[in-house]
């Protein structure tokens, strides 16, 4: 059976963003970032897309992240950036996971045991969330290398500001950057450009043989408005059904609170998504869905599994069982919605819950 909300996953619209990261970067390969459920467009069937199109490198936030990736047949390569406790070592092995050393305690961890791992090492270079020193990186490098298990497959650093031109913080960032590639055995891979680098900060594209490609592969990057690439298409669409038309009189109350009186004679569209379904209950009063062609207004408080919205435009035409865009083609954009909640796209789209169906366009 099939939830009444589904998430509308267009992988034309994904296989056309990878062309244009491709393009912009040289051709140089990519590592697809599908942690948190891909961005919320459905790990695996972003990742068999991907695959087909050729990416052989994936990346996750979370052990069990990588394991349900593996278990779905993902043979690609994956790595894993969060941090595990030394106990969960074992896994990568057992699964073929590459581990990212984000900490002195992690590397300590695995230089003292003999599990036979693929590692990539982290620097800091100044975004202070995770990462060695980069005073310390060759010495890591040097007893990574001695050790009998161990296998250093890249090293890599992660920007604070590459999506903003001509940022202070990119530039001093790079330049430590740099001393640390010049600083590596020939041949060894690194990686620091994520979409930022590839389509606003360039010299942090240069700077990586490999491209970590996240929310530019959703289409959901925003490039500055004096760089114009060709255009990134948004995958996703979130799409639910009416369930109830209710014509209601002048000041009616509608939902929780009765906190919204109806202005005018019209009708009551009750749909079948809400909070529990990623809908952001704090756009109760303030967002606009498609229906029929046409943005129609939410209004009253946005319930757990419904929301309401209102129409007095005869112009505008519905029944039980239509199709209302919450977001993409036919409603508002990923970026409007999440300028209406004060948060990012990338919330927006994360926040579309396991209970809705993702499902390929066709």
């Amino acid at each position: 059976m099939v939830s009444p909300t589904r998430a509308v996953v267009d992988l034309g619209a994904l296989r056309h963003n990878l062309s244009v990261i491709r393009d912009r970067s040289g051709q140089k390969p990519v590592m697809a970032v599908v942690k948190a459920n891909a961005y919320g467009h459905g790990a695996l069937l972003i990742s068999e897309a991907l695959l087909e199109a050729g990416v052989d490198r994936f990346a996750v936030a979370t052990l069990p992240e990588a394991i349900q990736l593996r278990r779905g047949g993902i043979d690609g390569r994956i790595l894993v950036f969060g941090m595990p406790a030394a106990a969960e070592l074992g896994p990568f092995e057992e699964h073929s996971l590459e581990l990212a050393i984000g900490s002195v305690e992690i590397l300590e961890a695995l230089l003292a045991g003999r599990w036979r791992i693929r590692v990539h090492l982290q620097v800091d270079t100044g975004m202070m969330r995770l990462g060695i020193a980069p005073s310390d990186a060759t010495e890591a490098l040097l007893r990574l290398s001695d050790h009998p298990d161990l296998e250093v497959a890249a090293v890599f650093t992660h920007f604070t500001s590459a999506d903003l031109p001509g940022d202070v913080q990119t530039r001093d960032q790079l330049a430590r950057w740099r001393d640390v590639r010049a600083s590596l055995p020939a041949g060894l891979e690194t990686h620091a450009s994520a979409s930022g680098g590839v389509f606003t900060s360039a010299g942090v594209a240069m700077e990586s043989d490999i491209i970590r490609a996240g929310i530019a592969l959703y289409g959901l990057y925003e490039p500055a408005q004096d760089v114009k690439p060709e255009p990134l298409r948004p995958v996703m669409r979130l799409v639910s059904r009416i369930v109830r038309i209710q014509h209601v009189s002048p000041g009616t109350p509608v939902s929780y609170g009765g906190r919204w009186r109806a202005p005018s004679s019209g009708t009551v569209i009750t749909v079948a998504a809400g909070y529990a379904d990623g809908v952001p209950r704090c756009l109760s009063g303030l967002a606009k869905v498609g229906i029929g062609g046409h943005l129609v207004p939410v209004v009253g408080t946005i319930c757990m599994d419904m929301f309401m919205a209102f129409s007095d435009d005869p112009a505008v035409h519905f029944r039980v069982g239509d199709d209302v865009v919450v977001w993409g083609p036919g409603g508002p954009s990923v970026s409007e919605v999440a300028l209406q909640a004060n948060t990012i796209p990338y919330e927006i789209v994360c926040g579309v819950a396991s209970r809705v169906d993702r499902v390929e366009n066709r």
